[in-house]
């Protein structure tokens, strides 16, 4: 470990953006000062991370007064990146031999990226993605870390709407026929708007603790009829294309996306020291599930492996209450990972997750001065709301393209980004004159690899979106998008071919391969 992350002389030889030190707490477990106690502590600091931080030591100082624990991290990292059953559908569009290459080099790099990218927090005292740009690409790296972040997160939560808009079919849909998905995605936005007022990551802890059983629970269900029922009647697993490779690997690393938030994490801990711990764990708990659902879902489903996986069982009672605590955990998701999005914005006027009724920030300017006088409860429960409203533009006006060219979009522009070279980029950029040339090319070979996933995602999704030939603004193919239950009949031993799944999965997929994945 300490061989593949540490730099020669790493100790003694800082470069100058590694000298911001961010206070710390007093070694022998006693309180801090009181906040209105910091007045000199703040004039010190603020003037060595002037033009970087935008969230002033003071400020700092009381997120982690109130901030988590390292456990906390592992909960809220866990409940946002865990996806193993979407690695089903990207196997799907790959084959074995590519599918699982990818899948491994995500978790091995990934896990070396999300160790270098603490160390760099850690070093730098950033308290921010877009913090880590700035100091070692200055205003031009801090723009293009926030367009990543942006363009990841944003994009990620569309996704969700989308995706959850389905569940709600395939969980009540016969009882509410000619309600279409549209519909299901602005009754939940609704819910999200109470839910997405928790203010930032500590608080979410024992939710994301929560929201993890849940959705461990429905992946037992998935496994576990994978091992009831075995592979589909009819299968195939030929039906993938370099086209459909270069397209998807994308789709994979949306599953591992959960470095984009890392930074902000580590500026909320109340031992910033225990991210490494924290996680090797999440990578212990998440990678064996995320090999199991690969190896799994393409064994029993192939290339007929749905975008979204929950298609591809049969309704059963385990599924549906499955599905009900999805509908339920879902939500505080949603929310959690847009978190990071809404603080970049509050942090900067001075509206701090600690505070309620009254605003204590120490920051400065004419925008945080405007906001000053607003409840800070109030001000989040308007521009959370807005924010929320315009995710719900975004989903309506994409709906008829497809929930895999969604995942795919979103994963390509930012998640990739801040998951897999960035931080090797910011590393080798600090580092860099300090590393063997070893180490040197081994960042760089994840870097590049990184941005492969990058560039052939975004260029195949949005050839595949401009040639769609159903496409349509605010138009909604069907009112079933994404939520059948193939399994009903595809398990069947005999298996009849006048059934909407035989035509789309059989013929339209394994003979003609147009459909796989839809």
């Amino acid at each position: 470990m300490e061989a593949l992350l540490s730099p020669e002389s790493h100790e003694s030889n800082r470069d100058s953006a590694s000298d911001v030190q961010m206070p710390s707490f007093q070694e022998d477990g006693s309180e801090p000062p009181p906040f209105h106690d910091l007045d000199g502590l703040v004039e010190e600091e603020h003037a060595r991370v002037s033009g970087v931080s935008t969230v002033t030591p003071a400020d700092r100082m009381s997120l982690q007064v109130e901030g988590s624990s390292w456990q906390t991290f592992v909960w809220d990292s866990f409940a946002l990146m865990f996806g193993g059953t979407q690695l089903g559908y990207a196997m799907g569009q790959m084959g074995w031999g590519w599918g699982l290459t990818w899948v491994l080099f995500s978790a091995l790099s990934t896990w070396l990226s999300g160790h270098l990218l603490g160390q760099l927090c850690l070093d730098t005292g950033a308290a921010s993605y877009p913090e880590l740009g700035q100091i070692y690409f200055g205003n031009r790296g801090r723009q293009f870390t926030l367009l990543c972040q942006w363009s990841g997160y944003f994009l990620g939560g569309v996704v969700q709407i989308a995706f959850i808009g389905a569940t709600w079919d395939q969980a009540i849909g016969s009882y509410t026929p000619g309600v279409c998905q549209w519909l299901w995605m602005i009754i939940t936005t609704g819910i999200l708007i109470p839910v997405i007022q928790v203010p930032s990551f500590s608080q979410f802890g024992n939710i994301a603790l929560a929201c993890t059983v849940a959705a461990i629970f429905l992946v037992a269900v998935y496994l576990g009829q994978v091992v009831e029922y075995g592979r589909y009647t009819h299968i195939c697993y030929n039906q993938w294309s370099m086209n459909s490779m270069m397209a998807n690997i994308c789709n994979m690393a949306f599953t591992f996306s959960g470095h984009g938030t890392f930074p902000e994490q580590i500026r909320e801990m109340r031992e910033p020291k225990d991210f490494g711990k924290a996680f090797d764990m999440l990578y212990a708990l998440a990678i064996p599930f995320y090999v199991a659902c690969a190896v799994a879902a393409f064994w029993a489903f192939g290339n007929m492996n749905s975008a979204n996986w929950l298609e591809n069982l049969k309704d059963t009672m385990a599924v549906k209450i499955g599905i009900f605590s999805s509908l339920v955990s879902t939500m505080p998701v949603i929310a959690l990972g847009q978190v990071v999005l809404l603080l970049q914005v509050e942090l900067a006027l001075g509206v701090l997750p600690t505070d309620w009724m009254v605003n204590r920030s120490t920051v400065q300017g004419k925008w945080a001065q405007k906001v000053r006088g607003i409840p800070p409860v109030v001000f989040r429960l308007a521009f959370r709301t807005c924010y929320l409203l315009a995710m719900l533009f975004l989903a309506e006006l994409l709906i008829g393209a497809g929930l895999a060219i969604f995942v795919n979009i979103a994963g390509s522009l930012g998640l990739t980004a801040t998951t897999y070279w960035l931080p090797y980029i910011f590393y080798l950029k600090g580092h860099g004159d300090k590393l063997p040339w070893s180490k040197k090319l081994l960042y760089l070979v994840n870097a590049l690899g990184g941005l492969f996933i990058t560039m052939s995602g975004l260029y195949f999704n949005i050839k595949d979106l401009v040639q769609s030939k159903d496409f349509e603004f605010f138009h909604e193919t069907t009112c079933k998008e994404g939520a059948y239950f193939w399994g009903n009949h595809m398990w069947e031993s005999n298996l009849d071919n006048s059934t909407n799944a035989y035509q789309t999965l059989v013929v339209d997929c394994c003979q003609k391969g147009e459909t796989c994945g839809d």
